[in-house]
């Protein structure tokens, strides 16, 4: 069985156009991949990216996030993918964590009673 774990550090674009930086430990990281808005008007990726980054920390200073990541990294018994980073060439989702996850709660509910 998989672990399907990391450390990631997420680079979006900040509102003055430089790069922000947020880290989260997280499993099935690919949602923010995922390119569909079903029943929203934001994308599923968008509220996976939020869900999973929102209560980051954000950092402006790359090397400063890389450290704290490895500190969060060190902290684990067993990372599948170790630290890695992403980048997104768009600014982070404006929704809350709970927001998000609350509505990947719904559309979750939505999909099973279809």
């Amino acid at each position: 069985m998989s672990a399907d774990n990391g450390v990631y550090i997420l680079e979006n674009l900040g509102k003055d156009g430089k790069p922000e930086y947020r880290i989260a430990y997280c499993s099935a990281v690919e949602n923010i991949f995922y390119d569909r808005s079903d029943f929203e008007s934001i994308s599923i990726a968008d509220l996976y990216t939020s869900g999973l980054f929102g209560k980051s920390e954000v950092y402006y200073d790359k090397s400063i996030a890389i450290l704290n990541a490895h500190k969060i990294a060190d902290n684990c018994d067993f990372l599948e993918y170790g630290v890695k980073n992403i980048k997104q060439n768009k600014a982070f989702p404006n929704i809350s964590s709970e927001e998000a996850w609350e509505r990947i709660d719904n559309i979750s509910k939505v999909n099973m009673e279809m």
